[in-house]
């Protein structure tokens, strides 16, 4: 039992460091990222500030937290990577040819993508979202965790927020072995996080229809919950709640990416894949 542990634990450090490596591989690009990193959060803040200032009866929160939760989604939004996560990658591999390659290795491809993607966000969170945020944080004087227990209850709300969004992309990433393509199918889903999951708009805003819509779907857990736990709009009660929902719509979701996943294989092994 140790031993096949030990061995999980170093193939999953094995494919998180080649996403880590492959993430920073250019020095170029990695200045880029962090001038855009802190560009874009400065810009949306700014936004969200001048909006609390001409409509401060509209938030059920403060002025500060309103500006520390547009920064911390916009920085969860970087580290995740959520625009060009694993159904990018699946689409690529597909498109040239090179997914028999992962396909040979004994371990599973899900997997294999879950290390790849773990690597990329901890290089990310190292090396963009880190010097970006803390000097932004300063300047803007954006606010620490609402509390102690609401800091750790965060952070382990982001780790969810990255099972739940890797899950999400490889459901996606499966309709390219179907169609070949992503066009389309992209736009649609990444319309539905871009107003669903709290990235752009905090949810509390949102009007009743569309709040009941949220709440029935698994985006709001992916950027608004850990930001609202943050900034403690969600606290106590109300943010353990939210993350059992995470925790919970994680399972649902990987047992559909597991059963989504075993189908896809049979039908390429039925095509002689």
């Amino acid at each position: 039992m140790t031993s096949a542990v030990g061995h999980g634990g170093r193939v999953l450090l094995a494919f998180a460091w080649q996403g880590a490596r492959t993430s920073t591989a250019y020095t170029t690009a990695y200045w880029m990222e962090l001038l855009n990193a802190a560009v874009r959060v400065f810009a949306v803040v700014t936004v969200w500030a001048v909006l609390y200032r001409s409509y401060p009866q509209q938030f059920p929160v403060t002025g500060g937290q309103t500006k520390t939760y547009a920064a911390v989604t916009q920085l969860t939004a970087v580290m995740l990577t959520w625009w060009s996560g694993a159904h990018h990658r699946i689409a690529r591999q597909v498109r040239d040819g090179t997914l028999y390659v992962d396909l040979l290795r004994p371990v599973s491809y899900p997997f294999q993508l879950l290390c790849w993607e773990l690597g990329e966000s901890a290089a990310r969170l190292g090396l963009v979202v880190l010097p970006a945020g803390i000097p932004l944080f300063v300047l803007l004087g954006l606010g620490p965790p609402g509390s102690a227990a609401g800091g750790l209850l965060s952070a382990a709300s982001t780790v969810l927020s990255f099972v739940l969004l890797y899950e999400c992309n490889f459901l996606v990433g499966l309709v390219v072995f179907r169609t070949l393509s992503l066009k389309g199918v992209q736009h649609a889903y990444h319309a539905l996080i871009t107003l669903l999951s709290g990235l752009w708009i905090p949810l509390w805003l949102y009007p009743g229809p569309l709040a009941a819509i949220s709440q029935v779907l698994p985006f709001r857990s992916i950027f608004y919950t850990p930001a609202a736990v943050y900034v403690g709009y969600l606290d106590g009660p109300a943010a353990v709640r939210a993350c059992a929902v995470q925790l919970g719509w994680a399972v649902v979701l990987w047992l559909g990416l597991e059963a989504g996943w075993a189908g896809t294989r049979r039908a390429l092994s039925a095509q002689g894949g």
